[in-house]
């Protein structure tokens, strides 16, 4: 897992389903065991880690609802704001203005993988915010139960329209989260948002 942070939490974050080890062995990565990387995110599917998702929430991101039920989207604060990023990239020259022929100066600038010579980019400066993905097969059963303790709770800052386009797939927890949310109606602590979103554990 090249585990760098033991902080409990940390250590919660998974590898199932696609990023799995086991399933990563028999696709096109076969030499790249998935791991953490040190920005947080998955080096198979680039998904940020449960743990800094959950610590987000609780400080006030904002998640924002898609129309996948395995994956969620967060807002967060960009630490390279103002800084150069490639915002767009094809392999022809695209219509319009902006775009600039990649050379061995911008491959030196931004040491990506991905960039080639003779292809095309545009550059914009990072803006103040980012929204970052999260998949939810990289939830422990712990972290699943308090995203779902958050919701049901009114904790979690919805963006427009204000809630889940579809059931979140929490599917291996679904005995775990259906007992919290009866649990949590027998104690009258999830009257704000009566399970909406969440109670499809597929």
């Amino acid at each position: 897992m090249n585990e760098t942070n033991t902080s409990p939490t940390l250590i919660e974050d998974i590898f199932e389903d696609r990023c799995s080890p086991a399933v990563v062995a028999q696709g096109p990565f076969r030499s790249r065991a998935p791991h953490w990387r040190e920005d947080g995110t998955c080096s198979y599917c680039g998904g940020m880690r449960p743990s800094l998702i959950l610590q987000a929430i609780r400080e006030g991101a904002e998640v924002c609802p898609t129309d996948k039920s395995y994956k969620i989207y967060v807002t967060l604060p960009d630490p390279n704001v103002g800084q150069e990023k490639i915002s767009g990239y094809a392999n022809f020259r695209p219509e319009g203005a902006g775009w600039i022929k990649v050379d061995a100066a911008l491959c030196q600038k931004f040491l990506r993988d991905d960039l080639r010579m003779g292809s095309w980019v545009m550059i914009h400066p990072c803006p103040a915010t980012r929204q970052v993905k999260c998949y939810l097969n990289h939830f422990s059963e712990s972290q699943a139960l308090e995203f779902v303790r958050l919701h049901e709770a009114g904790k979690i800052k919805l963006g427009y329209p204000g809630h889940f386009y579809r059931p979140l797939a929490f599917g291996r927890y679904k005995d775990a989260i259906n007992q919290l949310l009866a649990e949590l109606k027998a104690e009258g602590t999830n009257g704000k948002n009566g399970n909406q979103g969440t109670d499809d554990a597929r």
